[in-house]
């Protein structure tokens, strides 16, 4: 059975030719520290609740992407999601 991509949610560039679909895809890809922010800004911008594993697990993710927010990749909007996480979890 042919699996088909639907969308694509991710921090890293997407190389020339590494995508193709014959539909419209979702994609979702910014220069952040970790897809985890990119995720988490999703829910609080819908304003959904994120239970307090999940935030846990997400904040986790994003310090394990960001070296503890000192990798040079780490945005300030990483350390802005963080923050509201870590309220979360």
């Amino acid at each position: 059975r042919e699996s088909q991509i639907r969308g694509i949610i991710d921090h890293h560039a997407l190389r020339n030719g590494s995508v193709s679909s014959d539909l419209p895809i979702y994609m979702d890809i910014r220069p952040w520290g970790s897809v985890s922010s990119i995720i988490a800004h999703t829910f609080f911008r819908n304003q959904k609740v994120l239970p307090k594993n999940v935030a846990g697990i997400m904040l986790s993710a994003i310090l394990s992407d960001t070296l503890n927010l000192n990798s040079p990749t780490c945005t300030e909007i990483d350390r802005q999601i963080c923050r509201r996480l870590a309220k979360a979890a």
